[in-house]
């Protein structure tokens, strides 16, 4: 059974991306020293709520502490590098994503059904895993009708959006479900407060910060966008 749309958290939700999304996207587009300062800002954050949570794990480690700094520096780099691929490139990361969180969380709810892996992300549904993999794959297609027509639609192109897509949803996923789990062990909803209805900044970006340096390689080093753009 759905477990239905809690509309005081939505609201929240809603609200808060309202009031951060817009600037954050005008300072990602501007590019230069206000994006460096805005990256930098949210790199000591994400750090940070990084390391109030390895303090809440039972058997916490330095390296723990170390291998999350790591993976939390090496998806920022890799964002700024995406940023110097063009703009065009960064929102399509950003959209993929984001419409990925989106479509997971509207099909989890309004669907819901049988749980993915309960243990770890009790909230998570086979339904949401669907929502995730397929809202990727219409931004792709949008995307596609804006660079060239539906005239250049061969079945090459439409399988390998359907592949990139997907792929970007599954990854978005795994990255959302590693950080379920270091949440589930330190035992926290959240890991932080700063951000209304969304918790704190690796809450918002815990998708993003595994499929940036994949979408970096896709684009930078395999020309798989260009081939669709």
């Amino acid at each position: 059974m759905a477990a239905g749309l809690n509309k005081a958290s939505l609201q929240k939700r809603v609200l808060s991306a309202l009031a951060i999304g817009p600037l954050s996207l005008f300072i990602i587009w501007y590019g230069g020293a206000p994006f460096f300062l805005l990256l930098l800002v949210s790199l000591f954050i994400s750090i940070n709520e990084w390391y109030g949570l390895a303090q809440k794990l039972k058997q916490a480690n330095l390296h723990f502490l170390i291998v999350g700094s790591l993976y939390i520096g090496v998806a920022f780099y890799s964002f700024y590098l995406c940023r110097g691929l063009g703009t065009s490139n960064i929102w399509l990361l950003l959209f993929m994503v984001w419409s990925s969180d989106i479509g997971a969380y509207f099909a989890g709810k309004l669907i819901g059904g049988p749980k993915l892996i309960p243990q770890i992300s009790p909230n998570k549904t086979w339904a949401g895993l669907v929502g995730a993999l397929v809202s990727p794959i219409i931004i792709l297609v949008i995307y596609f009708f804006f660079s060239h027509g539906s005239s250049e639609l061969s079945p090459f192109l439409i399988a390998l959006i359907i592949v990139i897509g997907a792929l970007v949803g599954l990854i978005g996923q795994v990255g959302d479900l590693m950080m379920s789990f270091v949440k589930r062990l330190a035992n926290v909803k959240d890991t932080g407060k700063i951000i209304p209805g969304h918790g704190g900044v690796l809450d918002r970006i815990d998708s993003l910060l595994l499929v940036t340096p994949i979408f970096y390689v896709l684009v930078k080093y395999l020309n798989i966008i260009v081939t669709i753009s």
